[in-house]
């Protein structure tokens, strides 16, 4: 077992959710304190990656059974959607005030 840094500032950063991709090349980490995902290499443990959002807060996400696309959900009850691309660490859409998921935390 191993210990990673993640985070990007020496503040409590609140790391909320940890999700292996599919493929098992990489993982990823969201935070509550936070507004970032940060990706890592599975078998190093080497920072890959990183998306900046909007807001802090971000928690469950999800990986497309490729691996190629990312999804991450917001603690407020807007329900609001972030996917990113898995590869390129940018994001692909951003759905504010999505109906679909309504307070998305219980998701």
């Amino acid at each position: 077992m191993r210990c990673v840094d993640v985070g990007i500032s020496d503040q409590i950063e609140s790391p909320h959710d940890i999700f292996v991709s599919p493929d098992g090349k990489a993982w990823y980490v969201s935070f509550f304190g936070a507004n970032i995902i940060q990706k890592f290499d599975a078998t190093t443990d080497i920072k890959s990656g990183e998306l900046s959002l909007n807001a802090t807060s971000w928690h469950s996400m999800a990986v497309s059974g490729d691996s190629k696309i990312g999804m991450a959900v917001h603690w407020d009850a807007t329900g609001e959607v972030a996917f990113f691309n898995t590869q390129t660490m940018r994001l692909v859409s951003q759905d504010r005030k999505s109906t679909r998921l309504n307070s998305s935390h219980r998701t």
